[in-house]
């Protein structure tokens, strides 16, 4: 079983260098060390647990990175390349942006977004930002959502794998 997830952006604090935002951008390992002990990763981690979070493949639908969100740009292309290089059989949209990203290119299905040619067996599923003030849905009701929805396609799929990071094409 293949698990993506998309949030919005980065959001890297003053002080740090060009290299290490290129290496987050465009290098999975790094960015998946990130995510594990960034806020917002570990309140997934806490939330679904090591074995699913390390199962997952976390990305941004906005390579740039920027202190508020409504200030970077949804990046199509890069969203529907990371969605043909992993073949998911679950998509999760954290946040609004990241939403509106992934149904807008899984609604064009052309190959100028990434040549995205079959996603029929796709399922996506939507939920506020882990780090969210107000949640319609909390971290803690999407973990139990997510667990059910892995637990039922267990048959289909098979048991969820760790994202290979090794033989992961990097996705610019």
């Amino acid at each position: 079983m293949r698990i993506l997830g998309f949030l919005q952006n980065a959001v890297f604090y003053q002080g740090i260098s060009k290299r290490s935002a290129d290496a987050y951008k465009f290098d999975s390992r790094i960015r998946h060390r990130c995510f594990y002990s960034n806020f917002t990763g570990r309140k997934i981690r806490n939330n679904i647990g090591d074995e699913l979070f390390n199962a997952m493949q976390l990305d941004n639908v906005a390579l740039d990175h920027a202190y508020d969100y409504k200030a970077v740009k949804a990046d199509l292309k890069h969203v529907g390349k990371v969605i043909d290089c992993i073949e998911p059989h679950l998509i999760i949209c954290f946040g609004i942006p990241a939403r509106k990203a992934v149904t807008e290119v899984l609604c064009l299905n052309t190959n100028k977004n990434g040549n995205i040619d079959n996603f029929n067996d796709v399922t996506v599923m939507f939920t506020n930002h882990p780090t969210a003030r107000s949640p319609e849905e909390s971290i803690v009701q999407f973990a139990k959502r997510f667990r059910v929805w892995v637990s039922k396609n267990k048959k289909r799929y098979g048991e969820p794998e760790n994202f290979d990071y090794v033989n992961y094409k990097m996705v610019k």
